[in-house]
């Protein structure tokens, strides 16, 4: 059960992490 919702909480936060990454990358790309 400790497992499972450590992954229902570490699942949205990759995501996120991924597009934050994501948008960084467009914005550096627009900026240069």
């Amino acid at each position: 059960i400790f497992t499972v919702s450590l992954v229902i909480l570490y699942v949205p936060l990759f995501i996120l992490f991924r597009i934050l990454h994501t948008l960084l990358q467009n914005v550096i790309k627009e900026r240069v």
